[in-house]
């Protein structure tokens, strides 16, 4: 009789621990595949950030500055020096 309920709970013990390993498996599994699409994801937000830099740059540059004020109607400034001013000289 106590051989009999020891190898029923050998048997549990070994079955339950034959679950456990399944899913501890099929958890690792699932984590692996969800880890590689992140890393992926990762590695494709960095192009894509290396890449809105280089438009910024681009654009902020002072030749394409200068292009769009003009076609916006911008021009150029120009400097009026006063001279002989009474005020200014103190006279």
């Amino acid at each position: 009789m106590k051989r009999k309920l020891l190898l029923y709970l050998f048997l549990v013990l070994i079955s339950t621990l034959s679950i456990l390993q399944i899913y501890v498996s099929h958890k690792l599994s699932f984590s692996s595949v969800e880890l590689k699409k992140m890393q992926e994801e990762i590695e494709t937000l960095n192009i894509e950030n290396e890449l809105l830099k280089s438009e910024i740059a681009t654009a902020s540059s002072l030749m394409n500055v200068a292009k769009k004020a003009e076609n916006l109607g911008f021009k150029r400034a120009t400097f009026l020096y006063m001279e002989n001013l009474p005020v200014a000289l103190g006279k």
